[in-house]
């Protein structure tokens, strides 16, 4: 229920002073000054006051009037002021000027007034939006004639007011706040004051939220269920969904989008959605977030091309100028965009980023120069590209590679020259070399000075590991004499670059050989050694190449031979493979080059001379019989036919060697001859190698290659092997170890035995290796027990036959077998986890035996061995309890049993079975928790019962009773089964909890009945780990929710409940409660005067009450008025309430609809008295 509060409004009666002076007419035309003093500034009837009637009889009219605000309330010309167009209180003097009287002395005079205050009618009820951080208080007025006047002061007991009038609800949030507009007291006029009750409803929030940025590229099915609320932040709820120019929302209500199809319907692009929250007040608008919906392209570089402009000699800093231009995917204009692209080259390797601009897909710019200057190729590649446009989202495809090529100047200045020996009437060659250039094509501008001469030549060049070659036509250079070349510049034809250039040569021009005298003299000689031809009458040369022909039985074009002559004669040498065939054949010269000079000059000399054949040896064999070491061998040769005067030359390699031997051959095509004993002295392979055969007639020697390889078979070396037997048990075969053979492989052996066992001579072979090797005796040749003697008498080789006798030999001994016959097994039955005793008994003798065993059955186990000691008969063992980790029954077999002395066994199967009784599971149980006041014994532990056992330790022997009184710290518990096996022990954690009591902190009884502090709150103000209750009463009490406000003076009582057991603490805390401890700031408890009240029994604001006054100020009192003066109620803290009746006049009356008047006495030091008006309202 609102209530509106009518204006009060009381006239004051004016007072009107006059002050007149008297004096003569013609001194006082402006009138005489005066005063007056306005109190009911709203009333009417200063809406037209004429100043010029308080000037007295004397003024004389005709002037004019001075505002001193310009407030433009007062007409300048007649005096008339509107008191209500004049909006301030204070005093203020309007003055009257009459000009131009003669005599008038005084032409001015002042009327002063004194302006009571004025504050205006409130309005009821005002309102604010919560989004307005600029609210104007004077909206809040009813009616506009007159207005409050402007310089009061606004004041709020919560709320900070600033530049005079405004106050910001931003700031204030929700709620509804006081704020009282005060014009002082002045003169006889009191101060007035009007209060305004100013409700600020919260704006709606559509929230915000940044932009939704996918790229086209992304997986866009992932958003075919998109909910733009996920997208909104600190929105309020149930708001409306709108969209601008998409079809993707089914409803207002609707906040799902499909953003697959949104881009395949519209493509890439920004798609606004818009969610509207409308107020819960008229005064507050409402609030729309708009959601941007950016599909981004994609950028794509595939089929986009980098060229970059060439560039020569040093980079100095560029400029480089590269274009790069779109491939098929098109790339926006007008967007500036950011390039990362890799530099890769000489001396650098780098990542740098630049901006650039698109023009119709074609960008144009200048790569950064620093550090790109040597000469060389650089690959630059863009790595990514960004449209800074954009929100960057995609992941862009770049990868574009383009070669900048900063190619060398080709300097040549360097350049070694080297010109040939030219001859007159041929081409020079100018040879370079040095030139750190690249290779390839140039061209080359050259001059020719002195004995000839030629200017601005031209000639191209491809130069080849910093080498060239120019050839200088004939033509240029017809005489003989001395000439310079000069290089004066170089273009390359590749890359453009050119070079000025000042290297030069002198080179010779020779005259050509004289050659019209020289004769030949050709030697015959035998095939495959070639000849000699003598040159003759060759004049002064010394150093000669000729070039020659052969014709007649061999023939050979162009031929060349080089040679030194001495006195005009020289010698050159024709190769046996130029002369392959015998006969007649012509030697013709052709051409004649002095060497010296390097010329040549062509001729035609001519000779014969015979070509002997050589002894034909191509169906000579050999053969050589193998024989061993110490005898002579036997060589046969054949295959010659029926040549004659042969002599034949051999020698020896491999194990044995020889020079050269010379052996005359038959004249029947078959020679055999021997070859000395004394020069096969070492066995082993030997080559006979024939090296030729000559014709002692024409002493022409034909070259043989025939190896014959043959062996010289050594004897084996019967004093220099040696072996070794071991003893071994009877019924196995013996080892004989023999070694000391050297590099022998195989051998035949010969051997006897004697003593506990005989046989006859035995032969065997025997493979050798690394020197040794094994003879086996077979068990058969050994059927006795004691020491037998090997003897080996013969040995030879058993490919070749070669032999010797020998004479070694060796003894061993046949060990017997450990006697199983009578024995027997037995074990006793354990626990699983124990260790089993075996017991063998008839066992013969008192010397250690090895036994081995095995497992089967519960437990399983490969072979194991123990040792033994008999005594009486019998032997035991112990089998470990590792073996046996099952229960149930176990079957134990004996394997064998052994002599550990000399490794004889004896193989058995006794078998003995013996039980493993299982342990029970150890008991599982859990820690334990008790509260002190339960006195918890062992008795009380889980699990329990008679199989169960519970001990103070792991290591403890004897149970605990079931009475003994437990205390934290830890218990084990063991299970044992009918067999008598005992679990493992189950360790568990007891904790006994004494819950400590509660400590109530200084001053922690002491609240402010304004704050409404509850249970909750005291609390808040004790020291505690777990749950606080609160009852009434110290015993039996009834428990009281924490939501229960505090009584003024009330007794509470409380104990601590820990949250897992709910142990309770011991001692009780009481606490009596004080609810005045509110010495603070009133305002900070948001205390008010209510402005109303309806008393109508509707049980809803029937009372005027002043809420929490009774905390703040106990002492207060308050005295209610009616318009007319009359005191109706008096309250206090024990009488708080009026219900609208009047109480104090002795008739009980019921106070009518209308406004009241409250004075508020608070009664405390520095506190004054409130007087407000209250409105009642049935």
């Amino acid at each position: 229920m609102s209530f509106k509060s009518n204006n009060l409004r009381i006239l004051l009666p004016v007072v009107l002073f006059f002050f007149l002076f008297t004096g003569k007419m013609q001194s006082q035309c402006a009138g005489t000054d005066a005063a007056i003093e306005i109190c009911d500034y709203d009333n009417p009837i200063y809406q037209n006051i004429d100043l010029f009637a308080l000037l007295g009889p004397d003024a004389v009219p005709g002037g004019f009037w001075i505002d001193p605000l310009q407030s433009g309330a007062l007409n300048v010309l007649t005096g008339e002021l509107n008191l209500w167009n004049f909006h301030f209180t204070g005093t203020f003097n309007f003055i009257y000027v009459r000009n131009n009287i003669p005599g008038c002395s005084d032409n001015n005079a002042t009327v002063t007034i004194t302006v009571g205050g004025y504050t205006g009618v409130p309005s009821p009820d005002g309102t604010a939006c919560s989004s307005n951080d600029r609210v104007n208080l004077f909206e809040y007025f009813i009616g506009m004639d007159p207005y409050p006047q402007h310089n009061g002061l606004w004041t709020s007991p919560n709320v900070t007011v600033f530049e005079d009038k405004y106050f910001s609800a931003a700031a204030t949030g929700p709620g509804t706040f006081t704020f009282t507009y005060t014009a002082e007291a002045i003169g006889s006029c009191p101060e007035r004051s009007s209060t305004i009750y100013v409700t600020v409803y919260a704006a709606p929030n559509a929230g915000s939220a940044p932009d939704f940025v996918v790229c086209e590229a992304d997986d866009l099915t992932q958003y075919n269920n998109l909910d733009l609320t996920t997208v909104l932040q600190g929105e309020d709820g149930n708001g409306l969904w709108s969209e601008s120019g998409t079809s993707e929302l089914s409803d207002p209500f609707d906040p799902i989008i499909d953003l697959e199809h949104l881009y395949q319907t519209h493509g890439s692009g920004i798609y606004t959605f818009s969610y509207t929250v409308f107020p819960q007040h008229p005064v507050c608008d409402k609030s729309t977030a708009d959601i941007r919906i950016v599909i981004e392209d994609r950028i794509d570089l595939t089929g986009a091309t980098l060229l970059f402009d060439e560039f020569c000699g040093e980079a100095g800093g560029g400029p480089f100028h590269a274009t790069l231009t779109q491939g098929p995917d098109p790339i926006a204009n007008g967007d500036q965009y950011e390039i990362d692209y890799q530099v890769e080259g000489p001396g650098i390797s780098e990542t740098r980023t630049q901006l650039i601009e698109f023009i119709a897909g074609v960008s144009h710019f200048d790569i950064i120069p620093a550090g790109i200057g040597q000469i060389g190729n650089y690959v630059i590649t863009i790595t990514d590209i960004r449209d800074l446009a954009s929100h960057q989202s995609c992941d862009n495809i770049a990868d574009l590679p383009g070669i900048l090529n900063i190619y060398p100047l080709p300097l040549i200045d360097d350049a070694q020259i080297n010109i040939p020996t030219v001859c007159k009437g041929s081409d020079g060659i100018v040879q370079l070399s040095g030139m750190d250039i690249a290779d390839g094509p140039y061209d080359i501008t050259y001059n020719i000075f002195a004995s000839n001469k030629a200017l601005n030549q031209h000639a191209t060049i491809h130069v080849v590991g910093g080498a060239a070659q120019i050839n200088i036509p004939a033509a240029v250079i017809p005489n003989t004499g001395s000439s310079t070349f000069y290089i004066t510049h170089i273009v390359s034809i590749k890359t453009g670059c050119e070079a000025d250039v000042n290297r030069f040569q002198t080179f010779v021009i020779y005259d050509l050989p004289f050659v019209d005298n020289i004769t030949l003299s050709a030697n015959s000689g035998c095939l495959t050694l070639g000849t000699n031809v003598l040159v003759t009458d060759l004049g002064p040369m010394t150093s000669v190449k000729v070039t020659y022909d052969l014709s007649g039985a061999n023939v050979a074009v162009a031929q060349e031979a080089t040679f030194t002559a001495v006195l005009g004669n020289g010698t050159f040498t024709i190769p046996p493979g130029l002369l392959p065939n015998s006969g007649m054949t012509t030697v013709t010269v052709t051409i004649v080059q002095d060497l010296v000079t390097g010329c040549s000059s062509p001729t035609n000399i001519s000779d014969e001379f015979l070509m002997n054949i050589l002894p034909d040896v191509t169906t000579l064999t050999a053969s050589v019989t193998d024989v061993c070491q110490g005898a002579p061998v036997s060589a046969t040769i054949s295959g010659l036919g029926t040549q004659t005067s042969l002599v034949l030359r051999y020698t020896l390699s491999g194990a044995n060697t020889a020079p050269v031997q010379t052996v005359q051959l038959a004249d029947n095509g078959t020679t055999i001859f021997t070859i000395p004993s004394v020069l096969l002295q070492n066995p082993g392979l030997t080559t006979l190698q024939i090296v030729n055969v000559t014709n002692t007639i024409t002493g022409c020697v034909a070259t043989v290659n025939t190896p014959v390889g043959f062996n010289v078979n050594p004897i084996p070396p019967a004093g220099t092997f040696f072996g070794t037997i071991q003893n071994v048990c009877i019924g196995q075969p013996v080892f004989a170890l023999l070694s000391g053979f050297g590099n022998i492989t195989d051998m035949n052996i010969t051997y006897t035995l004697s003593g506990a066992n005989t046989a006859a001579p035995q032969t065997t072979g025997i493979t050798i290796a690394s020197g040794s090797a094994v003879l086996s005796i077979p068990a058969a040749l050994l059927p006795n027990s004691g020491t037998t003697t090997f003897t080996i008498t013969h040995v030879d080789y058993p490919a070749t036959g070669c032999g010797t006798i020998a004479n070694l030999v060796r003894t061993f001994t046949i060990n017997p077998l450990p006697d199983v016959s009578a024995l027997s097994l037995q074990a006793a039955d354990v626990c699983l986890g124990s260790a089993v005793t075996a017991t063998i008994s008839g066992v013969p003798g008192s010397n250690p035996l090895s036994v081995s065993y095995e497992l089967s059955g519960a437990n399983v186990t490969a072979m194991q061995t123990v040792t033994v000691n008999p005594a009486t008969g019998n032997a035991t063992f112990v089998i470990p309890s590792g073996l046996l980790p099952n229960a149930g029954l176990t079957t134990m077999t004996i394997l064998k049993i052994s002599n550990p002395q000399t490794s004889c066994e004896s193989a058995t199967a006794i078998t003995g079975n013996f039980n493993i009784n299982g342990i029970p599971a150890a008991p599982a149980a859990n820690n334990m928790n008790f509260c002190a006041e339960q006195n918890a014994t062992v008795s009380d532990l889980l699990p329990s019962g008679d199989q169960y056992a519970w001990y103070a330790s792991a290591e403890a022997t004897q149970p605990l009773n079931p009475d003994t009184v437990l205390t934290s710290g830890n218990y084990f518990i063991s299970e044992s089964s009918n067999a008598g096996c005992f679990s493992s022990r189950t360790p568990i954690t007891v904790t006994i909890t004494e819950e400590p009591p509660l400590e109530l902190s200084p001053d922690g009884a002491l609240f402010c009945g304004a704050d409404n502090p509850t249970l909750s709150d005291l609390t808040a103000n004790v020291s505690a780990e777990g749950t606080v209750l609160w009852y009434d009463a110290p015993q039996d009490g009834s428990l009281l929710a924490n939501d229960t406000l505090l009584r003024e003076g009330a007794t509470y009582y409380g104990v601590q409940v820990s949250p897992v057991l709910g142990c309770t603490s011991q001692q009780i805390l009481t606490v009596v409660v004080s609810l005045t401890n509110c010495d603070g700031n009133p305002s900070q408890y948001d205390f008010f005067i209510p402005d109303g009240f309806s008393p109508n029994g509707d049980s809803v604001n029937d009372t005027f009450r002043i809420p929490d006054i009774e905390f703040l100020y106990p002492d207060y009192s308050f005295e209610i008025y009616n318009r007319y003066g009359s005191i109706l109620f008096k309250g206090n803290i024990n009488k708080p309430e009026w219900d609208g009746t009047d109480t104090e006049s002795g008739t009980e009356k019921i106070a009518p609809n209308g406004v009241y008047f409250y004075i508020v006495n608070f009664n405390k030091p520095g506190v004054s008295a409130k007087q407000g008006r209250l409105y009642l309202n049935r």
